[in-house]
C-alpha cells in the first residue's frame, strides 16, 4: 500500500459516452480495483453511459455536470475555417469555465487525491487551474495536440511542473514533445483484453436486423467500427462500398458500426447526414447503420472484414487492436499510432489513408482471397498477445506506483 494519507487515484472524463478513450479508461479503473494499490474514483463532467459503467464495476463516482457552453468548446470549428461559431462558443463559455474552475477547486481540496489521471485535452486543461502543485497530474493523451490549433497554445500556457503525460503511442508522445519538451512524457500504449477479445465466431443476423436490412444474407459481412467523428472516413469507407458494389453486390454487406460521441461543435457526422450519404451513392440496402454496441467484440465476431479508414493519423487505433486480437483481417489506414499496431501484409492490410480506390482494392484482396484472411488472422492474434496484452497495464501503472512511493520517501 502506498505510504500516503489518502491513496485515492481519481479520474476525471471529459464525456460519458463510450468512445475508445472511455473505453481504455474503464480498462484502467478495473485493473486498479482489482490491484488495490490505489483507490480509484471518478469525476464525470455530464451524466451518461461511462457513469453508468463505472458505477456497476462498484466504483464511486462524483458528478460535478458541466454547463453546455463548457461542454461544446473545442478546436473543430476552426479547423472547418468557422471563425464566427468558434470564437462565439468560446467567448460565451469563458464565465461558466471560470465557475467550473472554482468548483473544481473546493471539490479536489476536499478530497485530497494523491495522483489525479486526465483522459482529455478538456479536463487537462480544467485541471491545471485548479489542481495544487503538490497533487500529481497525469495528462492522459488520446489524441495529437499539434491537431489543436487554440488547445495546444492553452495546454503550454496551463503547463506547470508536477504534470506528466502519457502517450498512447510513440506517434502522440513525440507530437507532444514537440509543444512541451521539458513535460515528462511516456508512452502507455492501449492494453487489450484478450480474454475478452478472442478469436470466436457469431451470427451476423443481428446485425441486419439491428440496421433494418433484409435478413438471410450468406455472403461476407464488411464493417467500418468508429465514431460519428469526420476523421474515421465514414465518406471514404461509403465511396469504396459504392466501387466494391459494382462488382461483388451479392456477396458482400457493408455497415458501420458507432455513433457520437462528444457535444463539441462541428466534430461529427449526425445520423441523418450519413443516410443522406448512403441514398446518394445508391447503397441503400447494401449498407446497414448499426447504433453503439457495448460490447464491442460481439461486433468484430460477426464481421467477416473490419475496417478503419480515418483520414487524420490514428493517435493509436484501438479497433485495429481489438479486430487483431478477435483473429479478424483488418483493413487499415496505417499512420500515426496505427503503423504501431499492425504490420502491412503481415498481420493486417494497409492503405492510403483518404482514399478510397486504395481502400476498395484491399478490400477487395481480401474478398476474393479466403486463405489471405485466415493467415492475417492468426498473425493479428499474436501479434497483440505479444505486443499490446494486459502485461502493458501492470507495467504502466508499476511505474507511478513506484514513482508516488518515492515521493512520499522523500517527504517523510
Amino acid at each position: 500500500m502506498i505510504n500516503t494519507i489518502n491513496n485515492l487515484c481519481l479520474f476525471v472524463a471529459p464525456s460519458s459516452s463510450l468512445g475508445g478513450a472511455e473505453r481504455v479508461l474503464i480498462e484502467n479503473l478495473k485493473f486498479l480495483k482489482k490491484q488495490k494499490s490505489l483507490c480509484p474514483e471518478l469525476l464525470a463532467i455530464e451524466n451518461g453511459p461511462l457513469v453508468e459503467c463505472v458505477h456497476n464495476l462498484g466504483i464511486p463516482v462524483h458528478l460535478l455536470v458541466l454547463n453546455n457552453s463548457v461542454l461544446r468548446i473545442g478546436d473543430s470549428p476552426a479547423r472547418n475555417e468557422n471563425k464566427f461559431i468558434f470564437l462565439f462558443t468560446w467567448i460565451m463559455a469563458i464565465p461558466f469555465v471560470l465557475w467550473t474552475v472554482i468548483r473544481w477547486r473546493f471539490f479536489i481540496k476536499k478530497h485530497n487525491p494523491s495522483v489525479i489521471h486526465s483522459n482529455g485535452f478538456k479536463t487537462h486543461l480544467l485541471l491545471a487551474w485548479s489542481v495544487p502543485r503538490n497533487i500529481p497530474i497525469y495528462w492522459h493523451l488520446h489524441d495529437f495536440i499539434g491537431d489543436r490549433p487554440l488547445m495546444k497554445r492553452l495546454l503550454k500556457s496551463a503547463w506547470r511542473p508536477g504534470i506528466e503525460a502519457l502517450g498512447i503511442s510513440q506517434a502522440v508522445a513525440e507530437d507532444f514533445c514537440k509543444l512541451l519538451p521539458n513535460c515528462p512524457t511516456n508512452i502507455w500504449y492501449n492494453s487489450i483484453d484478450c480474454d475478452k477479445f478472442k478469436p470466436g465466431s457469431h451470427n451476423g443476423n443481428w446485425l441486419d436486423l439491428t440496421a433494418g436490412l433484409t435478413e438471410g444474407f450468406q455472403g461476407l459481412r464488411i464493417g467500418l467500427v468508429a465514431t460519428y467523428a469526420r476523421w474515421k472516413g465514414h465518406e471514404v469507407f461509403l465511396e469504396s462500398c459504392s466501387l466494391l458494389t459494382l462488382k461483388y453486390r451479392d456477396i458482400i454487406r457493408f455497415y458501420i458500426v458507432g455513433g457520437p460521441v462528444y457535444q463539441t461543435t462541428g466534430s461529427q457526422w449526425s445520423r441523418c447526414e450519413l443516410e443522406k450519404t448512403i441514398h446518394i451513392k445508391g447503397l441503400d440496402g447494401k449498407v446497414g447503420l448499426v447504433p453503439f454496441q457495448k460490447d464491442t467484440s460481439k461486433v468484430y465476431k460477426s464481421l467477416d472484414i473490419v475496417i478503419h479508414a480515418s483520414t487524420r493519423r490514428e493517435p493509436f487505433g484501438l479497433v485495429i487492436g481489438e479486430a487483431m486480437a478477435c483473429g479478424k483481417p483488418v483493413v487499415a489506414a496505417l499512420h500515426g499510432g496505427a503503423a504501431e499496431i499492425g504490420r502491412n501484409g503481415i498481420d493486417c492490410i494497409g492503405h492510403k489513408p483518404g482514399c478510397s480506390d486504395s481502400l476498395a482494392a484491399a478490400i477487395e484482396e481480401l474478398i476474393q482471397k479466403k486463405s489471405k484472411r485466415d493467415i492475417l488472422g492468426i498473425n493479428a492474434r499474436k501479434r497483440i498477445i505479444k505486443n499490446f496484452g494486459a502485461e502493458n497495464m501492470l507495467s504502466n501503472w508499476n511505474k507511478i506506483i513506484m514513482r508516488l512511493k518515492n515521493n512520499d520517501n522523500h517527504t517523510s
